[in-house]
Formats: C-alpha cells, sequence, structure tokens
C-alpha cells in the first residue's frame, strides 16, 4: 500500500489497510484459508480481528510482548517501593 494511499494516512491506519488488503489478496486471489495468523500489536488489526474475522486464530510476535513486559518491570524498578521487582528479574 502506498502511503499516499486514500485508504492510509497515519502509520496505525495504513498498517490495518495493508493487512485487511493482503488477506483479501491471500483468501480470494490465491484461494488460501487461513487458519491462523501472528501479528504485531497495532490495535487497529486486533480490532479487525475481533470483530470481522473472528473464525481466524489471531497470535502476537511474542517478541512484542516480552518488550512491554519488560518496559513495565523496568518502570517498577525505578520506583523506590518497588525497586526489588528489577533486582530479581534483570
Amino acid at each position: 500500500m502506498q502511503s499516499n494511499s486514500p485508504e492510509a494516512g497515519h502509520s496505525q491506519r495504513m498498517e490495518k489497510a495493508g493487512f485487511e488488503k493482503s488477506l483479501d489478496v491471500l483468501e480470494k486471489g490465491y484461494n488460501v484459508d487461513i487458519k491462523a495468523i501472528v501479528t504485531d500489536r497495532y490495535t487497529g488489526v486486533q480490532l479487525y480481528m475481533w470483530k470481522e474475522r473472528l473464525l481466524i486464530q489471531h497470535y502476537f510476535v511474542p517478541w512484542h510482548l516480552g518488550k512491554g513486559i519488560g518496559k513495565k518491570m523496568d518502570a517498577l524498578a525505578k520506583n523506590k517501593s518497588t525497586q526489588e521487582v528489577g533486582a530479581r528479574v534483570w
């Protein structure tokens, strides 16, 4: 999808539009029966999968999940009352 496309706009919207278009091409153009898919944690893609594609199992890239947990643990470690969390995890 081109960034100057009317469907695009900012990266979140462009990610969702490209994702939808890719699924359509695979399913309609190549007759692929998609049972499961792994994506980043883009909110637009998550909502689309939850509302429109209920029959497809949707998973997230594990690296992104770990990164999110790591950020929360770092934040806890910076707080004086919970700084032991950082010492125990890392």
